[in-house]
């Protein structure tokens, strides 16, 4: 099995597109206006879908380091094969993730999670409809504090495949995190289509690991 299957839905690679995504927020902000109660429930998400995050350097695109230490700029290198994409990719978002504090996006960490997108565009671009990285790219979006195209990309996979359970559960999510930014009806709107997704990605399968965190995200949902 490749490194991405193992991943499951986690992030893929992407050609490097025309123009630099657009972010949304930054990811701190994004944490912030959450709250870090509900961030964590968002990380059973992608630790399920990815490898447990690698303390050391990991890929190409900088060096993780603890403690005092910096880090050393993330770098959206978009060339090399869709296989090459993907483990690069996969390895800025293992670098971000290893600079999570307790499941949040730290400062230094924000910068893998806004580069790893664009590898993971130019991968899906060279090899599209592979739900598995095109749910990992969602997931990289939706870290790098830009929801929206979290959504759009989410969509996508969606589209070509409506029954894969793991895309599913990260849309129920990324739509409650969306509903925590809006208020009265907006607000209401998107807790009922979380929750409908989420109930979706449980019928699939309720008694895996993804129908049973999808199962405990709903019932965070009042």
């Amino acid at each position: 099995m490749s490194d991405a299957e193992n991943r499951g839905p986690h992030q893929q690679d992407r050609q490097k597109p025309a123009a630099k995504i657009t972010i949304g927020i930054t990811p701190m902000t994004l944490w912030m206006i959450i709250g870090v109660v509900i961030a964590a429930v968002v990380v059973i998400v992608i630790v399920f879908q990815g490898a447990s995050p690698s303390k050391s350097t990991v890929g190409t695109g900088g060096t993780v380091s603890t403690g005092s230490q910096s880090t050393a700029p993330a770098v959206a290198d978009t060339s090399g094969s869709y296989a090459t994409l993907v483990k690069r990719a996969n390895g800025l978002y293992d670098q971000g993730t290893a600079l999570m504090t307790d499941g949040v996006p730290s400062q230094q960490g924000s910068q893998f999670f806004a580069v790893a997108p664009q590898v993971y565009a130019a991968a899906w671009n060279k090899q599209p409809g592979d739900a598995s990285m095109g749910s990992d790219y969602a997931v990289a979006l939706f870290y790098s504090g830009d929801i929206e195209a979290a959504l759009k990309q989410i969509d996508v996979v969606l589209a070509g495949n409506h029954s894969f359970q793991p895309s599913l559960y990260n849309k129920g999510i990324f739509l409650f995190h969306k509903s925590q930014m809006a208020t009265g009806d907006a607000k209401l709107r998107l807790e009922a289509q979380a929750k409908r997704v989420l109930r979706a990605a449980i019928d699939i399968d309720p008694n895996g690991t993804v129908g049973k965190n999808a199962a405990a995200m709903l019932s965070n949902i009042k």
